[in-house]
């Protein structure tokens, strides 16, 4: 889930940079970057809630999220 929902919030800034920013890279860039921090936030936030809240093991949870991040890579790379 912690995948699943990382890549959705990577396609949501990449729609609302696009009509904001439009052709400005320093815009683009800064888009970019507040991506990169939220993605990041939200992904050790789940972790802890995973790891403390839940009590997930941490193999599986960790083997989880690679394999299902290793998917979602490899599974849009038909797309042009």
């Amino acid at each position: 889930m912690i995948s699943v929902v990382n890549t959705l919030l990577l396609k949501w800034h990449l729609l609302r940079t696009v009509v904001k920013a439009g052709a400005n890279p320093a815009k683009n860039l800064g888009g970019v970057y507040r991506c990169i921090a939220e993605r990041w936030v939200f992904t050790l936030a789940m972790f802890v809630v995973g790891f403390a809240v839940f009590e997930f093991s941490a193999l599986p949870l960790l083997l989880g999220f690679v394999a299902i991040q290793v998917v979602l890579l490899f599974g849009n790379m038909k797309q042009a």
